[in-house]
């Protein structure tokens, strides 16, 4: 398979915006920093969102990415292929 440039620029783009998530994603569950208890709840919440919204955003941002380069990419069931026949070829 030959990988073309904007391939690699691509790749490279999400390999740094994993490591950027997981960054974050560590330091969430991992901070030093804990809030008071009664504000436990919402601050939880509230970071969690904070946590996860960007992640949802960053995987569509790259399949949209992805898309506009390759193009969709539409699987169709037909018949024929699952018939074991070549399409357009009489039965």
């Amino acid at each position: 398979m030959h990988l073309s440039s904007a391939d690699a620029i691509f790749w490279i783009a999400a390999a740094l915006c994993a490591v950027a998530q997981l960054a974050l994603l560590h330091s969430f569950f991992l901070g030093a920093s804990r809030p008071r208890r009664d504000a436990a709840a919402a601050f939880r919440a509230t970071e969690t969102l904070w946590a996860v919204v960007p992640a949802v955003v960053l995987v569509l941002l790259l399949a949209g990415t992805w898309r506009a380069m390759h193009g969709p990419t539409v699987l169709h069931w037909a018949p024929e292929v699952a018939a074991g026949r070549a399409a357009g070829a009489p039965p």
